[in-house]
């Protein structure tokens, strides 16, 4: 009878224990500790890896008036992603519902250019930079685009 209440006894201090303490299963798997489940993410991210793509507006903010009313826009497009086919690259300025394509800067590296028109009677020009491609996917190739911060160019007299 000794033996059945301390069997009890035991059984109940064993349910009563939390389950930060108590002993596990041959079957049931170890909790993973938030140290642990961190590293698990960040390795996670670090071999799938994080790509980006940037555009850099080199035109300058400020330009005289010329007698063609037609002034350069110039940008480099930069991105880490290995699988971007560079031939399918295409840049183009924005300005309202008008598109303007650029073209390859043949001696520089990633550098892109146009010439944007601007009406005589405009001082100020709201536009964005969209940069087209095409990457390679797993079975086919896939779109994505990249599109700037709005830019402003000021005409000056």
């Amino acid at each position: 009878m000794k033996t059945i209440v301390a069997h009890q006894r035991e059984s109940e201090f064993r349910a009563s224990k939390s389950t930060f303490t108590r002993s596990l299963d041959a079957c049931e798997p170890p909790p993973m500790s938030l140290g642990k489940s961190l590293t698990a993410i960040l390795s996670a991210v670090i071999l799938s890896g994080c790509t980006s793509s940037s555009i850099t507006n080199l035109t300058p903010r400020v330009q005289a008036r010329n007698a063609e009313n037609a002034y350069p826009v110039e940008i480099e497009f930069t991105s880490n992603q290995r699988s971007i086919r560079r031939e399918s690259i295409r840049p183009y300025v924005q300005i309202g519902n008008d598109n303007y394509l650029m073209r390859k800067i043949p001696v520089v590296r990633n550098r892109w250019e146009t010439l944007i028109p601007v009406g005589p009677e405009s001082r100020l020009i709201n536009y964005r930079v969209k940069v087209d491609f095409q990457y390679n996917a797993l079975r086919e190739p896939s779109v994505n685009s990249v599109l700037s911060s709005p830019y402003q160019l000021h005409i000056t007299e």
